[in-house]
């Protein structure tokens, strides 16, 4: 018989596998708590992650908001800003309720022989300094221009800047040149 089995031998190996299986459930018992912190922890960070995500969504929905304020503060285009400027639907409601095309008729008709021999770009330019600073409106045609202006929500140099582009496109055409559609 090994001298391992004698009498102090067999209760020191029971001894060593019962402290074995004692520290193997306590490694078990810190493997699981370990695994639940993890969980938690895990649990933890996902949530702070998803309020993090709500407050970032609710943050760029308010300046999405405001951007959307500051260009409808900005009012709508009367012409579309490529060349050459051309009315948009917006400045042919401007047109129409001032009356623009009538009157323009009527101005193109007084101006033609002033623009005769000038190049689109100085008609434009022309027309632009006349209806600005020259044209003299009868106090119907100022009572439509303003009463546009606020139903329209526009400003007087929008109302004044389509009365400007029907005149130069009537000009345009009289003198041989041709007007943008």
């Amino acid at each position: 018989m090994p001298g391992w089995l004698g009498p102090v031998g067999i209760p020191a190996a029971i001894a060593l596998l019962v402290g074995v299986g004692i520290w193997v459930g306590k490694v078990m018992e810190r493997l699981g708590n370990i695994k639940e912190t993890a969980d938690a922890d895990r649990e933890t960070f996902q949530k702070a992650i998803t309020e993090d995500r709500t407050r970032v969504r609710t943050i760029l929905d308010e300046i999405r908001g405001d951007i959307k304020k500051m260009f409808h503060s900005l009012g709508q285009a009367e012409a579309v800003p490529q060349s050459p400027l051309r009315l948009t639907d917006y400045g042919r409601e401007l047109l129409a309720g001032i009356g623009g095309e009538p009157w323009a008729a009527r101005l193109a008709t007084a101006l033609k022989d002033g623009v005769q021999g000038m190049e689109a770009y100085e008609i434009q330019e022309f027309c632009f300094d006349y209806v600005e600073n020259k044209l003299e409106p009868s106090d119907d045609e100022q009572a439509a221009m303003r009463r546009t202006a606020y139903e329209k929500g526009a400003r007087m140099a929008q109302v004044q800047r389509v009365l400007a582009l029907e005149l130069r496109d009537r000009l345009l055409r009289m003198t041989g040149q041709e007007a943008p559609e």
